[in-house]
């Protein structure tokens, strides 16, 4: 994954407790963002290994970024979290 990649939450991801509740838009295609940074110092704050922070493009994220648990004070992810955006399929 690169910098300017369009992004969407995989399923590890809304497995975690505080985005269950936005489980149905992932599914629908509805949560879309795209890699702004990208870095990896080797130790991290939260976790090991490179970081993601990601540009959510509905306003409704903008206002209030998506976390990866409620107490982190920086929207960053894991790698693990995040899949590449594919379009819906048309029914």
């Amino acid at each position: 994954m690169k910098v300017g990649d369009l992004v969407t939450l995989s399923e590890v991801a809304i497995g975690l407790a505080p985005l269950m509740s936005i489980r149905k838009d992932v599914r629908a295609g509805q949560v879309v963002g795209m890699v702004t940074k990208i870095y990896d110092d080797g130790k991290g704050r939260y976790f090991e290994g490179a970081k993601y922070e990601i540009f959510w493009f509905d306003p409704k994220l903008q206002r209030r970024p998506l976390r990866r648990q409620a107490w982190m004070p920086d929207p960053v992810w894991k790698r693990t979290d995040l899949k590449k955006y594919r379009p819906p399929k048309k029914k």
